[in-house]
């Protein structure tokens, strides 16, 4: 990639993600010379923090979205009871704003839910079990009917597909 394209990249990031939360920005090269950009670098790469640039904060919710509730509910610590016992997998990264996102709509009760970490002492890379299963993107729902689906659910959705209701 050429100075020229990651300038304009680096600008049309600028113009895109003003509004949105702030935090740190990373750029750094990898073994192959490719140039990354991103909010958290890898931990064996010697990143160069770039200042003055807004990033949007996995956790924070887009403008004008209703962010998920912070604390557990009694109906979503009963779904996250449900879904710890009845077979149901989570596959996730701790890395992942997405998964943090889903995680989040259980709020203290998250830590009753059937999470199977997927990143290889924080890499980027599966582990061998989320491999083996087939976890292509994150976080990944597996329910005990064999059906997958993958991305931020609602809790509605949830308690449905797993059979929670």
């Amino acid at each position: 990639m050429s100075d020229g394209t990651q300038r304009v990249l680096l600008a049309l990031l600028l113009a895109l993600l003003p509004a949105l939360a702030g935090s740190e920005a990373y750029k750094w090269v990898d073994d192959q010379g490719r140039v990354h950009y991103g909010d958290r670098p890898p931990a064996a790469q010697n990143p160069e923090a770039l200042s003055g640039i807004s990033v949007y904060a996995p956790d924070a919710a887009p403008p004008g979205a209703t962010k998920p509730p912070t604390a557990a509910a009694p109906a979503a610590a009963k779904l996250a009871s449900c879904l710890g016992g009845n077979g149901t997998q989570l596959y996730a990264a701790s890395w992942c704003g997405q998964c943090r996102k889903q995680l989040g709509y259980f709020g203290a009760a998250a830590g009753a839910l059937p999470y199977i970490e997927c990143s290889t002492d924080g890499s980027r890379k599966n582990s061998k079990r989320c491999d083996s299963a087939g976890i292509q993107g994150y976080p990944t729902w597996v329910f005990p009917s064999g059906q997958r689906r993958a991305g931020v659910l609602p809790l509605p959705q949830l308690a449905s597909l797993a059979g929670c209701t």
